[in-house]
């Protein structure tokens, strides 16, 4: 990791009092199996997102399944959220790489959400306009949509490259 990207991964960081995090690609995966290492997995679903009639079919699915958890099914302002990060993410999914993978894991205290393609990720001297303010690359999008999922999430891990990017997400059941 150079010195310009050392700096922007700080930077993020910080101002997100550690919410969003850049990690390289093994960071990405130690991260995943820590997680799973000390969380018991109780729902996993694993969507093919290609196409944008692919979101509303999976968001009516996710939502579905949520109100039938007990853990979750009173919090509705939680699985609104959950439903938003997925909409927002999925887009961004089709917008930037023509589609990729979707990943929910439903734990007893949190919901992890990943986001997986393998487009041209995110053009690194970008990252903090796309992580900090309301950006868009596309000219018919307001930007509002990585600045509502850091809003909603408790954490955000982002790697990215020219292979593609992977995002998780996590949210906290009783937060």
């Amino acid at each position: 990791m150079n010195l310009n990207i050392k700096i922007i991964k700080e930077i993020i960081y910080k101002l997100t009092e550690g919410k969003i995090e850049l990690v390289k690609d093994e960071e990405y995966s130690e991260i995943k199996e820590d997680i799973f290492f000390k969380n018991v997995t109780l729902i996993t679903i694993k969507e093919q997102i290609s196409k944008d009639i692919d979101i509303p079919t999976v968001r009516s699915n996710l939502e579905k399944i949520l109100s039938n958890i007990e853990l979750i099914k009173e919090n509705k302002q939680k699985i609104y959220s959950i439903l938003l990060i997925f909409s927002e993410l999925a887009t961004n999914m089709i917008k930037h790489a023509n589609g990729g993978i979707f990943s929910m894991y439903v734990m007893s205290n949190s919901v992890i959400m990943e986001f997986n393609d393998e487009g041209p990720g995110i053009n690194l001297e970008k990252i903090p306009y796309v992580t900090l303010t309301y950006y868009s690359s596309k000219e018919d999008s307001l930007g509002y949509g990585f600045s509502i999922c850091s809003a909603l999430a408790d954490k955000i891990y982002i790697n990215t490259s020219e292979k593609g990017t992977n995002i998780l997400t996590t949210l906290h059941i009783n937060k």
